[in-house]
C-alpha cells in the first residue's frame, strides 16, 4: 500500500438534536499536501482511530495512521469512525465501512447520522427540514437491519438509552415548527410522550425541553420519566 500526502478531512457527525443527516466536514482539509503534512496531523490527532478519512482527486478513501492508503478514493462524502462504524456517501446514497475499510452496511440510505449506543438513525425519501414528500426517521443496528422501523419525523441520536424524536410535520425552524417531540427507548417504544415544541438529548439523567412558542415559550428540565425537575420558565 502507497503513503499519500493529503491531510485527512476531518468529518465529524452532528451534534445538535436538529441537524442529524448525513456527512459533514467541521475542519478544512488540503489536496496535494506534503508528507510532513500528513504525519503533523496525525501526530496530534486524539483519537485511536485506525483509518482516517481522506481526500484525492475529488473522492474520499481512508488511510491508516501511518499515512498508508487502505480503501481507495471512491466517495462523495466519509465520516470519522464511530462505534466501529464510519458514514461514507455514494452518489446520494448513505452507508457505513468498518474498521477494516470493507463495505458493512451498503449504500441505500437518502439520510444517515453516526452509531450512537449501537443504533444509527436512518432516513428515505426527502428527508430536509422543510420535506414536502412523505419521509420517515427509524434506527438501524451495526449489522444494517432495521432495529426501530420509520415512523418519526425527525429525530435525535440516542444517549443515556433515550433518544428525541418528533412526531407530526416536523418541518419549520423555530416558533414556526411544526411537529410535537417526545423520547423512545432503544425498542421503539415511547417513554415520554409527545409535548414538547424543542427536546435535547438526555445528559446525567436530565434534558432540556421547551414548551409553547413565542412570547410563550418556555424551558424547563426534565428527568427520564419526564417529570419537571426544572420548573419550565421564560
Amino acid at each position: 500500500m502507497r503513503r499519500i500526502a493529503l491531510f485527512p478531512a476531518i468529518a465529524l457527525f452532528a451534534m445538535a438534536i436538529l441537524s442529524i443527516g448525513g456527512c459533514s466536514n467541521n475542519e478544512p482539509f488540503v489536496d496535494n499536501g506534503t508528507p510532513a503534512d500528513i504525519e503533523k496531523l496525525i501526530a496530534r490527532e486524539k483519537t485511536y482511530d485506525k483509518l482516517l478519512p481522506v481526500k484525492m482527486g475529488g473522492k474520499f478513501g481512508y488511510i491508516d495512521r501511518d499515512g498508508k492508503m487502505v480503501v481507495n478514493p471512491q466517495f462523495d462524502e466519509a465520516s470519522r469512525f464511530v462505534q466501529g462504524r464510519a458514514l461514507i456517501s455514494v452518489g446520494a446514497k448513505y452507508g457505513y465501512i468498518d474498521e477494516s475499510g470493507k463495505l458493512a452496511i451498503n449504500p441505500q440510505f437518502d439520510r444517515a447520522d453516526g452509531f450512537f449506543e449501537g443504533l444509527a438513525a436512518v432516513c428515505s425519501g426527502d428527508c430536509g427540514y422543510d420535506a414536502k414528500e412523505p419521509h420517515k426517521w427509524g434506527y438501524i443496528n451495526k449489522q444494517g437491519a432495521m432495529a426501530i422501523q420509520p415512523q418519526f419525523g425527525r429525530v435525535s441520536f440516542f444517549h443515556d438509552g433515550l433518544a428525541a424524536v418528533c412526531v407530526g410535520p416536523c418541518t419549520g425552524y423555530g416558533d414556526s415548527f411544526e411537529g410535537k417531540w417526545g423520547y423512545i427507548d432503544q425498542t421503539g417504544k415511547f417513554v415520554i410522550n409527545p409535548q414538547f415544541e424543542e427536546a435535547e438529548f438526555f445528559r446525567g439523567g436530565l434534558a432540556r425541553v421547551t414548551l409553547g412558542k413565542g412570547s410563550q415559550k418556555k424551558q424547563g428540565y426534565i428527568n427520564d420519566k419526564g417529570a419537571f425537575i426544572w420548573t419550565p420558565s421564560n
